[in-house]
This record gives C-alpha cells, sequence and structure tokens, in this order.
C-alpha cells in the first residue's frame, strides 16, 4: 500500500481514496440498490458507501439515515446533489399507474412503523405479541385458522359487493367493522384467561416500544438539524395541519364525494404545500439534509420495511420507513 503510495506520489498521479466496505450485507444491498434507482454516478455511489460505512456501527439506532443523510450534505458536490434531487423529483411527478389508488398513510401521520399491531399480528413475528402466540397450542391454533377460514370468504363478498356499487361506503364500513369484531370476539375466546391477559400487556409493550421508537428517531432528527425550539414547534405545526388535511380528504373518498382523479390532484396540491411551507421553516443546509434522507428514507422502507417488519410489529431495523422531516 506504502509502496503504491509512493509511486503515484513519484508519477504524479492522484492518490485514490480507498474504496468504502460495508460488513452489512443489508447495508450492501441498500446502497446498490439506491446506485441503480438513482442511476447514481461512481462518484456518487462511492459518497454513499462512504456515508454508509461511517454510520455502520449505529445501523440499529432509530434516525440512523438522518445521520447517513448528514454525512452526504457535506460530501457530495453541488452537481451530485442536483442530480439527486432532480431524481428525487422525477419519481414524485411521476404519474399514477392506470387504475392505481394513492394512499394516505396512517392516520396519526406517521408513514410506517407498527403500532402493536391486529389481534394474531406477529405470529409469524419475533415481537411480544409473537411471543404470546408461541405459546398456543397446536389445537388453539387449528382454531384461529378456521374462524379466519369462516370469515375470509364474507370479508371478500363484502368487499366485492361494494366494488360492483351495490353498498354505500357507510354500510360498507359498518358491515366490514362488524365482521372485524366478530371474527376477532371468536378468536379471544379460543384464549385462556392467563392467555388474554398476556395479549392485551404484549399489545401495550409493542406500543411502547413503537413510541419510544419514534420518539428517538425524532430527537436523532432535531439533532442532526439542529433545529431551535421554534423550528420544532412549526414543524410540528405542519405535520399536524397536513395530517388533518389528509384525514379529511380520506374521509370524503370513504363518503363517496371525492373521486381517485380529484383526489391525485388534491394530494399533489397538499405536498407543494408542504415543501414550500418547510422551506420558509428550515434553512437551505437543513433543507438539502432533509431531502437527502427523503430520498434514502423511501428507498429504505421499500427495501428493507417492507411486509416482513409490518407484520414483526416494530418498525424497521434501519428507523421508521418513510419517515420525512415532519416525522
Amino acid at each position: 500500500m506504502l509502496i503504491a503510495a509512493v509511486a503515484a506520489c513519484n508519477t504524479g498521479e492522484a492518490l485514490v481514496e480507498p474504496e468504502a466496505e460495508l460488513e452489512s450485507t443489508e447495508l450492501a444491498a441498500l446502497a446498490e440498490s439506491l446506485t441503480q434507482e438513482l442511476a447514481l454516478s461512481e462518484a456518487d455511489a462511492r459518497d454513499l458507501r462512504a456515508a454508509l460505512a461511517t454510520h455502520e456501527d449505529r445501523a440499529r439506532e432509530p434516525g440512523f439515515l438522518w445521520y447517513v443523510a448528514q454525512d452526504m450534505q457535506q460530501r457530495l458536490t453541488e452537481e451530485q446533489k442536483e442530480r439527486l434531487f432532480a431524481r428525487l423529483d422525477q419519481r414524485r411527478d411521476r404519474p399514477f399507474r392506470p387504475g392505481s389508488r394513492p394512499g394516505f398513510g396512517r392516520r396519526d401521520g406517521r408513514r410506517g412503523g407498527p403500532t402493536g399491531g391486529r389481534f394474531g399480528a406477529g405470529l409469524r413475528g419475533d415481537g411480544p405479541v409473537a411471543e404470546v402466540m408461541a405459546t398456543l397450542t397446536d389445537a388453539q391454533k387449528d382454531s384461529m385458522q378456521a374462524v379466519r377460514e369462516t370469515y375470509r370468504p364474507q370479508i371478500q363478498a363484502l368487499m366485492q359487493q361494494r366494488r360492483e356499487g351495490a353498498l354505500t361506503p357507510e354500510a360498507f364500513r359498518e358491515q366490514l367493522q362488524a365482521l372485524r369484531q366478530a371474527m376477532r370476539a371468536e378468536m379471544e375466546a379460543i384464549l385462556t384467561p392467563e392467555q388474554k391477559a398476556e395479549m392485551e400487556a404484549a399489545r401495550a409493550e409493542a406500543r411502547s416500544r413503537a413510541e419510544a421508537w419514534w420518539e428517538a428517531a425524532r430527537a436523532a432528527r432535531n439533532e442532526v438539524l439542529g433545529l431551535t425550539a421554534e423550528q420544532q414547534t412549526a414543524m410540528q405545526a405542519l405535520r399536524e395541519e397536513m395530517q388533518a388535511e389528509r384525514e379529511s380528504l380520506r374521509e370524503q373518498v370513504q363518503a363517496g364525494t371525492l373521486e381517485w382523479d380529484a383526489l391525485r390532484e388534491a394530494l399533489a396540491a397538499l405536498r407543494d404545500a408542504h415543501d414550500a411551507a418547510l422551506a420558509e421553516i428550515l434553512t437551505p443546509e437543513q433543507l438539502e439534509i432533509v431531502k437527502i434522507h427523503r430520498v434514502l428514507a423511501q428507498r429504505q422502507g421499500r427495501r428493507m420495511a417492507g411486509a416482513a417488519s409490518q407484520r414483526r410489529g416494530r418498525p424497521g431495523r434501519f428507523g421508521p420507513p418513510g419517515g420525512g422531516a415532519g416525522q
């Protein structure tokens, strides 16, 4: 290595910074997928791997991607940032696929990270609810599966009626809720009193873990961005305002007073208003970190959070998936 360096100096060649190596196969996969997804140049890809390697030891901590975004904001050139942000804008402005329906996210305004989940969630995972489910006898598991099989065709038939217009949105919601409550009651009846108590305690623990994760992730965001108290207050108010607007749109769709095409336009306008308001709150440097974090979180959320993390009843390994600046 030293000989190569001396030779490079003698020949006048530029020294090449050693390639960053990622020990984590998951982080390496994230770097590779981001490189392909964003069509990064070799220089961009090298900076991304270096940023991930710098913080690899804290990859399991909440808000990990905020630290990576901060590092990349300092490492990337202005030209590299422009290409990265242009790619982000292209993805955000991409039209919906024919027949697709835009989503609203969670009712509490977060984009990922479950809170303890539905009854029986985590049966194949490793969260606190799954630990209780693992104590069920084979007979209990068979009985629960039988309950699911009994209600599945009823729920599917109800959804088909809604698609065909045979049910109003209000009637559909009421009947679906009634079916789910009946199914839950039958499943809970299979548990012993001790198991019921353990299940409730497990749900409470899962919710507590999720809330602690979100608070830690928000603290990491505040630290990385160096937010003042006034900025934190303004961002919290913005998040609540945007969530109220999304909830209003959700209710209009459920009531049948807002068509999907109009919803797409409304969500796009809401997104633009959010970005404009955010630009008024943050400095240019802070806004760059937010945009880089958004790129990282979008790709990481699709690749690593996925259905498996949702089913396990806990946030994704490298932080809340899809968490924006308002998290």
